[in-house]
């Protein structure tokens, strides 16, 4: 019992503390979005933020990772289709997206700074 009980205790922090950052850049209408990845098992959770809108959720790919770069991805088909690629440069804390999607014909560029918490 004491030994089920001194694991259990030991191995909580690990559970409680996912590797998280959080991410802030401007878009094209100059309004800042802020991004949280939180490291699932194999993707990361992310969560979206701008003033005067409802958070978004989704999952995003983990397409490469090595000591210095984090690189996430996601790719859409049908009526929204498309492919977003988001990197975070573990060193220097710098972030970057980019996207393109069919339905508008559009590209998407943001650039900005995270924060590991």
């Amino acid at each position: 019992m004491k030994k089920s009980l001194l694991l259990a205790v030991l191995l909580l922090p690990c559970v409680a503390q996912a590797e998280t950052y959080v991410c802030a850049a401007l878009n094209s209408e100059n309004r800042q979005l802020i991004y949280k990845f939180v490291r699932q098992e194999g993707h990361f959770a992310v969560t979206s933020s701008m003033q005067d809108r409802e958070d978004l959720t989704f999952n995003l790919d983990l397409l490469f990772e090595d000591d210095s770069l984090l690189i996430m991805g996601e790719f859409r088909s049908g009526h929204n289709g498309g492919v977003a690629v988001r990197m975070i440069n573990k060193i220097t804390n710098e972030f970057a997206e980019d996207a393109a999607k069919i339905k508008k014909l559009y590209d998407v560029r943001l650039e900005g700074s995270c924060t590991k918490i």
